[in-house]
C-alpha cells in the first residue's frame, strides 16, 4: 500500500510543479516526505 501512494503523491507534486502552484506542492511535498520515510523504513526492516 504505501508504494502507490507514494507514486500517487509524487505525480501530484509534478502536476503541481507543471502548473506552478504552490499550494499544491506544499501540500504534496508535505504528505511526501513522512509517506517516503514510512516507506524506506518499512522496506528496510520488514525486506
Amino acid at each position: 500500500m504505501p508504494v502507490p501512494f507514494c507514486i500517487g503523491v509524487f505525480l501530484w507534486l509534478v502536476y503541481g510543479i507543471v502548473l506552478g502552484a504552490l499550494p499544491i506542492i506544499l501540500a504534496n511535498v508535505g504528505t511526501l516526505a513522512p509517506a517516503g520515510l514510512i516507506l524506506a523504513l518499512k522496506l528496510r526492516y520488514e525486506g
